[in-house]
């Protein structure tokens, strides 16, 4: 898990146990005449959460009620993930947390595209709010620790009893202390039977490892400081736990105590400081409402306590697990239908277009009763063509999932509903969204770029995510908001200028493929990082990332953070596609050390990288000395040394060899010394 990937990951989980935690509340409520022994153990459901990135996956789910987006990481367990792992450098990024409403504002402000890839703007409040939560952690984690000592200052002088239990003169109630070896301190002055039923309860606490269980509780609320929900759950839990407790102590001792029992936690209450900031010792509390769950408390019959033993297994099971993924084919009640078919996936997985046959439900696929396979179409669903488009553009904002009912379409969507309308071979139009309910939150008109385009292509790109081929590109527009046909007339000039310029010949006068090693380097031209790479003449490169971080620091490695990565690879033979370039394929990419590696050294910390400059790697174009530098892609030519020198009109001409990364639009140069 790299630094950006945290908040997200802390995020989902404690979004994910928030919605646990009003599922337990709920139960909590419905079993408040049951034994607390089982209000109590639903709160383990909630650590699991808090805890636990990943789970199950279960078609019983209770968190698929409400369309959980969940991400397969093996082949039985998923995570849930409102928010991306990887949001901070999604081109689009977008949440779907379960609060209504909540998703759309909050993805309407978050930037899209070119913006989003360009700048990074994400970063920044990401790391910000990250440094926020770890302050908040250190915070709650010092108080912790002070709190401790305090309580340990006043156990300097106490008198064993038995065993592990000691008495205190400077204690005013009884608390176990401890992990590994707890023991009860009692308060002096307790009559002989009050210190019965504070040492029996207390063992119980002990027996069925509460002090551990506490521990726990607080660290997941250390983590998860910033979540209301959490604080409530502490709280909830810390009282199930004592009336648990106190109904053990009752069961064991009979009834007829209950009086003298309520009244020592009476007499206790008095004065008395509850022990709640250190996580290895805790206290008794909520004096008043464990006295009146002792005065409603009845032995209960067999069948309530089959019924709860049942109910709260079964509500566990469902809270512990993910809902399956959304594209899990599952079949009807007959047994001879796939849900896939009515939502256009054919059984290879591919998507298939809903054309009309059979009844559409609201989803724009079919009814499990819509007709068999011999069928004939009821309403054909027309083609969406370039002017239907152009004139939807036209409704603006209020353009919605309606306003493409008669139009034929695939369901590509996982998690989502997203629908596709093929135009012709070049456009086709993606409309996304949470809910037909909700008006979509894109609908975008993308451009196939191919995947040898000449196009400047760095703006909007985005990615096919069904049935993409290679490193075969996409530009898109949300039509609510840009020009229809000011986009279509550039794509198809470019395009048409990129099948010209795939067709160039190679003339005589040609460069030749480099017969030395090319030593190059990919830097921003400012601060203490860069990749420098050595290119052999076999298409085998070495390269290695720096990089420099002086501000994160701390007494440990004062000098610093460095970053690095060394690592090594192959191209694929070279293609001449004019004068001035050759296009090769990344076929071979390994690194010393995987990434996230740390060790301090020599008052620094190391921390193994990524290789930066060859991340998304597929294809790459090595530029010859001598190509027109305005026919370079716009922001690979921003990392070439003599850019300045060419907007000065000093330079008309690569200077150097150039190597650029096409999918991120970024690359390498030839080192000149003294640069």
């Amino acid at each position: 898990m790299n630094w950006y990937t945290f908040l997200p990951a802390l995020l989902n989980m404690s979004v994910t146990a928030g919605v646990v935690i009003l599922f337990v509340i709920l139960a909590r409520l419905l079993l408040r005449k049951a034994p607390k022994i089982f209000s109590y153990v639903l709160w383990y459901v909630v650590l699991f959460r808090l805890f636990c990135p990943v789970a199950v996956g279960s078609s019983i789910s209770l968190l698929g009620i409400l369309d959980t987006p969940t991400v397969e990481t093996h082949s039985a367990v998923s995570s849930i993930e409102y928010i991306p792992a990887n949001i901070v450098h999604m081109e689009f990024p977008e949440i779907h947390v379960p609060v209504p409403g909540v998703s759309d504002v909050v993805n309407r402000q978050l930037p899209q595209g070119a913006e989003q890839l360009g700048a990074d703007p994400l970063e920044f409040p990401t790391t910000l709010a990250t440094y926020i939560w770890g302050a908040g952690f250190l915070t709650m984690a010092v108080y912790s620790v002070i709190a401790y000592l305090g309580i340990r200052k006043k156990l300097k002088v106490v008198i064993p009893l038995r065993g592990n239990i000691f008495i205190a003169d400077d204690i005013k109630s009884p608390f176990v202390i401890g992990l590994f070896r707890p023991r009860i301190y009692l308060p002096c002055g307790l009559g002989g039977n009050e210190q019965e039923y504070i040492i029996l309860h207390e063992q119980h606490h002990i027996r069925r490892l509460d002090h551990i269980v506490k521990a726990l509780a607080f660290l997941a609320l250390c983590i998860h400081w910033f979540n209301p929900l959490v604080w409530l759950a502490f709280v909830l839990m810390g009282k199930d736990m004592e009336m648990s407790c106190d109904e053990a102590v009752i069961r064991k001792m009979g009834e007829n105590v209950r009086a003298d029992y309520s009244a020592s936690l009476l007499a206790l209450a008095t004065g008395q400081r509850r022990i709640a900031g250190a996580p290895l010792a805790f206290g008794e509390g909520d004096t008043k409402g464990r006295i009146r769950n002792l005065a409603n408390w009845r032995k209960p019959g067999f069948w309530v306590v089959l019924a709860a033993v049942a109910g709260c297994a079964a509500l566990a099971v469902c809270l512990l697990t993910n809902p399956m993924n959304n594209d899990t084919q599952e079949e009807n009640e007959d047994g001879d239908r796939l849900t896939a078919e009515a939502s256009g996936i054919d059984g290879d997985g591919e998507s298939k277009p809903v054309s009309g046959y059979g009844d559409k439900d609201e989803t724009g696929g079919f009814s499990e009763d819509g007709g068999d396979d011999e069928s004939e179409p009821t309403t054909a669903l027309a083609q969406l063509t370039i002017d239907d488009v152009a004139a939807l553009s036209e409704k603006g904002d209020a353009l919605s999932w309606s306003d493409f009912e008669k139009y034929s379409y695939m369901d590509v969507g996982s998690g989502l509903i997203i629908k596709r309308y093929e135009v012709d071979e070049t456009f086709s139009v993606l409309v996304g969204g949470i809910s037909l309910d909700i008006k979509p939150m894109y609908i975008t008109l993308s451009a196939s770029l191919g995947p040898h385009s000449g196009a400047d292509s760095s703006d909007n790109m985005r990615p096919v995510h069904v049935g993409q081929q290679g490193n075969e590109k996409y530009e898109t527009i949300d039509i609510r908001y840009e020009d229809v046909w000011a986009f279509v007339e550039r794509i198809r000039y470019e395009t048409s200028a990129a099948v010209a310029a795939d067709v160039q010949e190679v003339s005589s006068s040609a460069v030749k493929y480099p017969d030395v090693p090319l030593e190059m380097l990919f830097s921003s031209g400012a601060g203490a990082w860069g990749t420098t790479l050595t290119l052999q003449p076999d298409g085998t490169f070495t390269g290695e990332y720096y990089g420099h971080e002086n501000g994160e620091n701390t007494p440990e490695y004062p000098w610093g953070t460095i970053y690095i990565c060394r690592f090594s690879g192959r191209f694929s033979e070279p293609t001449q596609t004019n004068d001035y370039a050759f296009s090769m394929y990344l076929e071979e990419l390994t690194t010393e050390e995987p990434a996230g590696r740390e060790w301090i050294e020599e008052k620094l910390r190391y921390i193994t990288s990524d290789p930066v400059g060859m991340e998304d790697g597929e294809e790459f174009i090595l530029y010859a000395p001598g190509i027109p530098a305005d026919e370079l892609p716009e922001e690979f030519r921003g990392g070439w040394p003599g850019d300045w020198r060419w907007r000065n009109g000093e330079l008309s001409q690569l200077d150097r060899w150039g190597l650029c990364n096409v999918n991120t639009g970024k690359g390498f140069f030839e080192h000149a010394g003294g640069e």
